[in-house]
């Protein structure tokens, strides 16, 4: 979203009020670390990088956009107390610069309970309604009624599972593992961890099908463990990177990886 902002004012397409548009992704080390105005705006040229501070702070940010993308990203002591991220978006720093600032739901609560007398407006996009949950149901199982009527009954008798579908994500995977799962005459998953795994099997198979060195019957149980050496090797290293992602709350940059990094088809590039 901050991204696209920013190619549509180099465009002359949007936000042409403002002559400079800055993004700062939260979750960037250098960014992190900045204690002053000046460590905020980096240059390679550091007689460049001078000039265009010192002017910016003449002017108070007159006619400057800052967004600062990704504020759950920001570890929890820089979301609190004195920082130069709460400072810019209260004023204190750059008082007449206008700041938009991208957040999950977890942190922008908190923010807006910091700064509520310094924010001019508060913007959260929700997801699925209980009407939109219904349409995607229907659409999703469109030519086959009875698969509607059987994935209505399991939200009903599980009904720990119905209030996670507001996330379209979390709606789309159990529509897919219900349907899947129903097709091979496996066990339907009762809870989101076996929901989460069923996924996770249907992926992997896919891969396997995908990949004649493997042979999909060569993975005869539902452990993964039984799956072929190379394979397994490779789950437990995406695993890993996933489990330290979430402990150290970072995203996992995909260009930092090795080139030959196989990701099973479980992690996507970005661009």
């Amino acid at each position: 979203f901050a991204w696209k902002l920013c190619r549509k004012w180099s465009k002359g397409k949007l936000l042409q009020q403002y002559k400079l548009v800055v993004l700062l992704r939260l979750r960037d080390k250098r960014v992190r670390e900045a204690k002053s105005i000046s460590d905020l705006f980096y240059f390679y040229n550091r007689q460049i990088q001078q000039t265009v501070v010192l002017e910016i702070q003449a002017t108070g940010g007159r006619g400057v956009l800052l967004l600062f993308e990704g504020y759950d990203e920001l570890p929890a002591k820089l979301r609190t107390g004195n920082s130069i991220f709460l400072d810019v978006i209260k004023g204190h720093e750059l008082p007449t610069a206008t700041i938009l600032v991208t957040s999950r739901p977890s942190a922008s609560g908190p923010l807006y309970e910091e700064c509520r007398d310094f924010i001019d407006q508060h913007v959260e996009i929700l997801g699925f309604t209980d009407e939109n949950i219904q349409s995607y149901l229907e659409n999703t199982t469109l030519h086959n009624p009875s698969l509607l009527e059987g994935l209505q009954q399991y939200l009903t008798y599980y009904p720990h599972i119905r209030p996670m579908l507001y996330i379209p994500l979390n709606c789309a995977i159990v529509v897919e593992v219900y349907r899947v799962n129903k097709s091979n005459k496996t066990l339907i998953p009762k809870t989101w961890t076996d929901l989460y795994s069923s996924l996770l099997r249907s992926l992997l198979l896919r891969y396997l099908d995908d990949h004649p060195v493997h042979q999909r019957q060569s993975w005869k149980t539902n452990s993964f463990r039984d799956l072929p050496a190379d394979v397994y090797r490779q789950l437990c290293e995406v695993s890993r990177i996933a489990y330290e992602g979430i402990l150290q709350d970072q995203q996992v940059i995909f260009s930092d990886l090795p080139s030959d990094f196989n990701s099973l088809g479980l992690m996507q590039c970005v661009p």
